[in-house]
């Protein structure tokens, strides 16, 4: 018996940047793009995980909006953004340039953001578990206001806008996916129940 919508398994591929170069990491991009992966992701991360945290590391959003304009088909994002190091605000407008960079293929992955070493180096501020989490889900909202309206108000503990215009607006409506990383049952979970879609990138 056969139904007339079947599933389809795809497959996805997160790279780190790391230890290569820019050109390098195009060339592999453009071969996942040629063989049908449906996902590339990069990290958001600002050393390296191998080798050593003093070597060549590219910054994710930067190398991902290149790496939007040089492949044609792959769904590209990064798993995950750590909510820490941007202003949600920041994050809104770089996501939907890429949107509109690659031609509505961007997901926007994000995390609460947990590597406290990473924070400690650069002079981020690094909150509690708890407090991470708190501020991953208003910045959620932030984008919601912002995919969503033409202009935001909104007063939270942790951000706040005002009259803030937000254009052009995504390829993907009504906005690029969220995809939320993360654990713990009272506020990641829930919210990432809250935002999930049923959607499948091909």
């Amino acid at each position: 018996m056969t139904t007339e919508r079947q599933a389809r398994l795809r497959f996805g591929v997160l790279t780190y940047p790391e230890h290569v170069t820019y050109r390098d990491f195009v060339e592999v991009w453009q071969e996942i793009d040629t063989l049908g992966f449906s996902t590339a992701f990069v990290f958001d991360h600002f050393i390296p995980f191998s080798g050593g945290p003093d070597g060549p590391c590219l910054e994710g959003w930067t190398l991902l909006s290149a790496l939007a304009a040089q492949t044609k088909h792959v769904h590209v994002g990064v798993l995950v953004t750590g909510n820490t190091y941007r202003h949600p605000a920041v994050l809104a407008k770089m996501a939907v340039t890429v949107d509109h960079v690659s031609n509505g293929r961007l997901i926007l992955g994000v995390g609460g953001g947990w590597f406290e070493a990473e924070h400690r180096m650069y002079g981020i501020p690094f909150a509690t578990v708890g407090e991470r989490a708190r501020q991953l889900r208003e910045a959620v909202e932030v984008f919601k206001h912002l995919f969503l309206q033409e202009k935001s108000t909104f007063n939270g503990k942790y951000y706040q806008l005002k009259d803030a215009p937000f254009a052009p607006k995504a390829v993907q409506k009504p906005h690029p996916p969220i995809l939320i990383g993360g654990t713990g049952p009272k506020v990641i979970l829930p919210l990432a129940a809250r935002h999930a879609k049923l959607r499948p990138f091909l």
